[in-house]
């Protein structure tokens, strides 16, 4: 794929012989391309750890967590289709990054199930 066709909500697979760690063998959804940034997510390399290890208060949960990624050290990303979430990007129709941090943790305080609907992505540091 030429990068003047990538758009967000655009799906990028990675060189099947690549040698980056992260990428190697990835699967990237594209949330954010324009002339200054470039952000996605890699949707097909699932973690150990439990959101609940990541967000305190929340009832135990079965989420993925997915590989963020190598960038933004630390931070909890999600995908959502649902519109109008304040925080939220639109990425494009019927998919959404990101909102408020309080609504994410209220929501998942109330015991309210999303997991068909939210997809989470833990951003680690290089090099771990």
């Amino acid at each position: 794929m030429f990068a003047a066709q990538v758009s967000a909500g655009t799906i990028l697979l990675s060189e099947p012989f690549g040698t980056d760690p992260y990428f190697k063998r990835s699967v990237v959804h594209i949330v954010e391309h324009n002339d200054m940034v470039d952000i996605g997510f890699i949707i097909n390399k699932c973690l150990t750890i439990k959101l609940t290890d990541l967000i305190e208060g929340i009832p135990d949960n079965d989420y993925t967590l997915c590989l963020g990624g190598p960038v933004q050290p630390s931070m909890l990303h999600y995908i959502h289709p649902f519109e109008g979430l304040p925080g939220s990007i639109r990425v494009k129709e019927n998919v959404y990054w990101g909102a408020t941090s309080g609504f994410l943790r209220n929501s998942l305080s109330q015991g309210i199930s999303m997991a068909v609907r939210l997809n989470f992505f833990w951003v680690i540091p290089a090099g771990r």
